[in-house]
Order: C-alpha cells, then structure tokens, then sequence
C-alpha cells in the first residue's frame, strides 16, 4: 500500500485505494503479467456481475482481471445441492439493515431438463447425475431435472440464489408439483 498518502487520499474508501493500488501496480504490464488480489478480482467480479458490457469497456482503459481470472475465482466457491446457509445467514443481516418497502420480495423457481447421467466429481469426490436434496439426502436415481429457487426484490433491485436441487420430476419427494 502507499506509505506516504496526500490528504486527498485521506477521505477515500478503503475499495477506492485498493484499486488505485491495484492500477498503479499493473498499468505498465502485459495482461499475462498482470497479479490481482482477492480483493481486486472480488471488485472486478461485482463490476462484471453488474453489466458485462460495462465490464468490457472498463476493461479497455483499467487494468482488469480477465474473464477467465474470474470464471476461476468463481469455481473455487464450494457450491453444493440443498439450502445455502450462508446466502440465509447474509440475507437476514442485510435485510435487519433494510427500510421495510424494501424487504418485499418475490419467490422465482426456475427448472431446466438434464440428460440423465452419472459423472465423477474429483473435486468433492463424489457422484454427480443422481437425485440430491442437499445434505445428506441423496438417492440412487438418476436427476432429470435442476430447479433452482432465488429470492428477488420487489423495491430493491439484486437477486439471491437460495435452492439448488438435482430431481427426477416423477420422484415421490416432488408430488407436490402435480
């Protein structure tokens, strides 16, 4: 970080250094020899996240994380079947801090069709393709469907990704959509 800082840089953000830093450091290198920190590419990951368009353009005057660096970052995220706990946990902190008309929301679920199949997972050493429930309810039949469940706000603009499920559409567990 800057040791010595002029008084204009006394009344910026902690985010706002932090890429000034990051610009200051990459500007003169190659893209490939570019080094981000985790707190540059979270920065570049909301960015992107917001508008990929304004995304790439950014990218074209600031030195910015590739695509590629993200899709990355992104994977190293423990993602599993079931309920997120830490997306419930985040949402009831943000949502104490919230004005009431804006803790309005809506239910979306979406589903899309699989191919049934099995497939090695190496990274969590398991079995993908079967009906999973998140935790430990698994099944040794085979999904046929994703449905995903997500939070979105009727006030407030951002969603959150709640579910995750791995279905057979005809599984006992499901009767409830008939």
């Amino acid at each position: 970080m800057l040791e010595k800082r002029p008084p204009l840089w006394n009344s910026l953000n902690q985010s706002t250094l932090n890429f000034i830093e990051c610009q200051r450091r990459n500007q003169k290198l190659k893209p490939k020899g570019r080094r981000f920190t985790v707190q540059d590419k979270i920065l570049a990951l909301s960015i992107f996240k917001q508008s990929g368009r304004c995304y790439r353009y950014l990218s074209k005057i600031f030195s910015l994380p590739s695509k590629r660096t993200l899709v990355a970052l992104l994977g190293k995220i423990p993602f599993k079947a079931g309920t997120n706990r830490h997306v419930f946990d985040q949402l009831k902190k943000t949502v104490t801090r919230m004005r009431p008309r804006d803790t309005y929301c809506t239910l979306m679920f979406d589903e899309i069709s699989l191919d049934p199949g099995l497939q090695y997972n190496p990274k969590d050493d398991c079995i993908d393709g079967i009906v999973d429930f998140g935790g430990n309810e698994r099944t040794a039949t085979f999904a046929d469907h994703a449905l995903v469940f997500m939070l979105k706000g009727v006030n407030k603009n951002g969603s959150n990704l709640s579910v995750l499920l791995f279905v057979k559409m005809r599984h006992p567990r499901l009767t409830w959509f008939d």
